[in-house]
């Protein structure tokens, strides 16, 4: 007796739920239309601080693409478990890029050889440096990304402090002074400056915006953009300026349209 052919899957959506030192992560996973494919690219896609920027219509947009994406809240965030800082959101990262990896990302149909992290803002900041430590992942997309060791190095801690980190007050994070003590003493190892070593060789995209006054390109990418762009190697390097500011709120349907082509290209595959 012959067997049936295998139904096609309609495009779906299942709840993340990954166990990081005993807390639990929640999220969404977007997973595309079956058709006649077997595997699927898959993008881990990271928030920012404190998260209200959501990038679901990012997820949307690639996953209509034919990318499985996952989309996580960190620790301590938008209702995950556990105390939110900043670096147990690249402990998370990490924990997310090897779920999608292992055996669970075998069950979504993920491909282990195109397994992408993209994040924007703090997020940003935090998949460049969970991929120092991920050699399996295939690219890194980085949107605006903060690098809080610029505010260290020029003094502006207090702005820091004051301006920022109070954003924070819907995350479960202990108190500002808390958060500003998990920054000041790990901004040296997470400082985007010193990651050129740990990424030259990796597929990069930044994607930055010209009126962003939260993470100015200038001094948060430009001086790990500068070192790469005068490396040279066989990986896909790009930083691309928009009109826009820090949230993309002005092309948000244009940056969905970046990325996906990017991801895509035949280089990085």
């Amino acid at each position: 007796m012959c067997e049936e052919p295998e139904k096609k899957k309609n495009a779906h959506y299942e709840t993340l739920d990954i166990t990081v030192k005993g807390d639990h992560i929640y999220g969404e996973i977007y997973v595309p239309d079956s058709g006649e494919k077997v595997v699927y690219p898959c993008v881990c896609l990271f928030h920012g601080f404190p998260g209200i920027t959501s990038n679901d219509d990012i997820a949307q947009a690639l996953m209509r693409r034919g990318f499985v994406v996952l989309r996580p809240y960190y620790r301590g965030a938008w209702g995950s478990e556990g105390i939110y800082s900043f670096t147990n959101a690249i402990e998370d990262a990490i924990a997310v890029a090897e779920f999608a990896y292992g055996a669970e990302g075998e069950r979504l149909g993920i491909d282990r050889e195109h397994i992408y992290l993209a994040g924007h803002s703090m997020g940003g900041q935090t998949v460049l440096n969970a991929a120092r430590k991920l050699p399996f992942v295939k690219g890194i997309v980085a949107m605006a990304s903060f690098n809080m060791a610029y505010l260290f190095r020029a003094k502006e801690e207090e702005f820091f402090k004051n301006s920022i980190l109070p954003m924070g007050y819907m995350l479960h994070a202990g108190s500002t002074e808390e958060l500003f003590l998990n920054a000041r003493e790990h901004y040296r190892e997470t400082d985007l400056n010193t990651a050129f070593e740990d990424l030259k060789d990796r597929n990069l995209l930044f994607i930055e915006g010209e009126f962003d006054d939260i993470a100015p390109a200038k001094e948060c990418v430009y001086p790990l953009w500068n070192q790469l762009k005068a490396y040279h190697s066989d990986t896909v390097k790009q930083l691309i300026t928009l009109q826009a500011s820090h949230d993309f709120a002005e092309c948000r349907t244009e940056l969905g349209q970046i990325i996906g082509d990017w991801l895509q290209k035949e280089e990085l595959q």
